[in-house]
């Protein structure tokens, strides 16, 4: 009979999305049940967490003087305030004046809400602080902002004295190249009323040096000048909040709630899709296998 040269259809595991899309309009109540479910559930979770809010300051670093030809100078650059703002002595200071105990968790975990970063393109350093209260989060960064000018001030001192004695430097130079060009001016008058073949080129050597002399003197005055004015006003604008204000937002920063519920819908329709999926592959499955045991009953009949 032509039966016995029948071949066995091979297993067709394949999944059209036609197939798909009735098999979910038929576990509609699973595609419903899992999202809502695992909504449900992480806002649950998430309710449970505690809110923190943020408040946020941008530091301006105080300068040193704007005169002359020295410029304006840094009290420290914004790196080095970043570095400075990750201190534990820092830290320690804040959490005293806010009443912290020293060595406690609530010290820790005041650090670990501390955070800062340079404004891109500008000497402007952001720093943010977290607190379980916006009125906690502003008394917080406020406490470290005054720590940080005290450093500062401090700082400007030890630069104070640094001018001054780079003034007194400048000043026993000035004095000393006084007294040596008027010796060397002296000299050259001398030189100019012996005869050439005595002295030869010391006359014109004379001349140059008395003349590069006098340029650094100019130089001096005028560096002497300026630190002058720095010594006397070391501080020209301290460290300040930019714009004034500590900025905190109307809402907490965490938990983001409309995050979390977003990435739970989508989690729960994932899992729905996964489900639907996997059962009608099984399904399928099972199909090709009876099928193939039917017509390897009749190939092979008992």
């Amino acid at each position: 009979m032509g039966i016995s040269n029948h071949k066995l259809p091979e297993a067709e595991n394949e999944i059209s999305l036609a197939d798909l899309i009735l098999a979910l309009f038929k576990h509609w109540h699973v595609v419903v049940a899992l999202p809502v479910i695992a909504v449900l559930g992480t806002w649950g979770v998430v309710s449970s967490f505690p809110n923190k809010w943020e408040a946020r300051a941008i530091l301006e670093i105080g300068t040193i003087g704007a005169v002359g030809g020295t410029g304006i100078a840094k009290v420290e650059t914004p790196f080095m305030l970043i570095e400075r703002l990750k201190l534990r002595a820092l830290h320690e200071r804040a959490g005293q004046a806010l009443g912290l105990a020293r060595d406690s968790q609530d010290i820790e975990r005041f650090i670990g809400d501390i955070s800062a970063s340079r404004v891109k393109n500008s000497d402007l350093v952001e720093l943010k602080v977290r607190a379980l209260s916006r009125q906690d989060a502003e008394k917080r960064i406020m406490a470290i902002i005054q720590v940080v000018q005290e450093n500062h001030l401090k700082a400007v001192e030890h630069i104070q004295q640094s001018f001054a004695r780079k003034l007194e430097e400048r000043k026993r130079e000035y004095e000393a190249l006084k007294t040596q060009i008027k010796v060397y001016r002296g000299w050259f008058k001398i030189s100019q009323n012996v005869p050439e073949r005595i002295f030869g080129g010391a006359e014109l050597f004379t001349a140059a040096y008395v003349a590069s002399v006098d340029i650094r003197l100019q130089q001096l005055v005028s560096e002497i000048a300026d630190l002058k004015i720095l010594v006397s006003r070391p501080l020209e604008y301290p460290t300040q909040i930019f714009g004034g204000n500590v900025y905190v937002p109307p809402k907490p920063v965490f938990p983001r709630r409309g995050l979390f519920m977003l990435l739970a819908l989508l989690a729960g329709l994932f899992a729905a899709l996964l489900f639907v999926f996997v059962r009608l592959s099984l399904r399928n499955t099972g199909k090709n296998a009876k099928a193939a045991d039917k017509l390897e009953k009749i190939h092979n009949p008992k």
